[in-house]
């Protein structure tokens, strides 16, 4: 059997409900309640996010609301921003842009232009025609790959899953199995693109295969997908570096967040506050047991800071007069010596000496 008859998309996924056709759920303050906690599973500590522009419509002139190169620059501002500050508690830091592609032609079996509406199983078939097909980079598969896949779909096209807005999942392939973390998004202008990929980039990263960071409780039974961070804080906005982006729960801080949030900026001034007051008092503690144990170095130190001022006194009195009368006397024993001895006698006698013309010539 080929790779492409073995792939498989997984059946469950992380949503993102459009405004409105969300169900209800529980308030953020319950979600905490009911704890995002580790399943033990894969993370994306360091995403490689691979943006695929499925449909012509991207290349129509004029141009979309929505360019590939807004929302791309936007991925970029996302990606290089403090946005991902606070998943440091999952365990995932920041991540990078990996590639751009546009399709607009059919390759393996998806068509140029996608599906409207489409499925997911339209999507993750797409990234895998592209992988075999080598139009996409594959570095960044496989058991500890970081690549994320995310399709994003032309301005009017819509998933056949109603009032669905953005998804990820992950596919597999091959045997043993590679999985590949996927998502899509549909947008209408860069703001919506932007908002709906920071939801599902920071719940790829934190849960990219339903067995990361997860609630059994805080979304509702209603939800439909898999519970994560991103799920409880939906409709929560706020911009980062000019780009609109949704908040994600924070077990730290116990509620929705992005870095610049106050509570945020107190929370991480109180932890480095307390760093500093603790490197301090670290420092201090071990100059005071340095002092302590060594009673003896103190003292010496301070007699060798206080020599240089007893060789700047100035000599006086009958004692030092007496001292130099003494000098001059011995010197001038020694000169009268070496008068009657004829000069101080040679290093080597002079028949010692090799003559000049002795010297071979090389």
């Amino acid at each position: 059997m080929s790779e492409q008859a073995e792939a498989r998309g997984y059946e469950q996924s992380g949503i993102v409900y459009a405004p409105g056709a969300k169900p209800a759920v529980a308030a953020p303050e319950a979600g905490a309640a009911g704890g995002f906690s580790y399943g033990g599973g894969r993370l994306l500590t360091a995403v490689r996010v691979h943006l695929v522009f499925w449909g012509s419509a991207w290349l129509a002139w004029p141009p979309p609301n929505a360019t590939v190169g807004a929302c791309a620059d936007a991925v970029v501002t996302i990606l290089a921003s403090d946005y991902m500050n606070s998943l440091a508690q999952y365990s995932v830091g920041h991540g990078s842009l990996g590639s751009v592609t546009v399709v607009t032609d059919s390759v393996g079996g998806s068509p140029a232009d996608p599906p409207n509406p489409f499925s997911n199983d339209d999507v993750w078939q797409l990234v895998e025609h592209l992988r075999a097909a080598g139009r996409i980079p594959t570095g960044d598969i496989g058991a500890a790959g970081q690549g994320l896949y995310m399709v994003v779909m032309p301005a009017g096209v819509g998933s056949n899953q109603p009032g669905v807005i953005g998804e990820h999942s992950y596919y597999w392939f091959g045997w043993p199995s590679t999985n590949v973390p996927f998502g899509w998004v549909t947008q209408s202008s860069v703001d919506s693109f932007s908002e709906v990929f920071s939801h599902e980039l920071v719940e790829s990263c934190t849960d990219p295969e339903g067995t990361g960071w997860t609630s059994a409780t805080a979304c509702g039974a209603n939800h439909g997908g898999w519970c994560e961070i991103g799920d409880v804080c939906q409709g929560s906005d706020a911009r980062v570096h000019g780009v609109l982006v949704q908040r994600y729960w924070s077990n730290a801080d116990n509620q929705c967040v992005v870095p610049d949030d106050p509570k945020v900026v107190q929370d991480s001034k109180i932890r480095k506050d307390s760093k500093d007051s603790k490197d301090h008092k670290d420092t201090k503690d071990r100059k005071d047991h340095k002092e302590k144990d060594n009673p003896k170095e103190l003292k010496d130190g301070a007699k060798e800071k206080d020599a240089p001022k007893e060789l700047e006194r100035p000599i006086s009195g009958p004692d030092a007069l007496a001292e130099l009368r003494q000098v001059a006397e011995q010197l001038q024993a020694v000169v009268e010596r070496l008068s009657d001895q004829g000069g101080a006698e040679p290093f080597i006698d002079t028949a010692e000496r090799p003559a000049v013309g002795d010297v071979d010539q090389i």
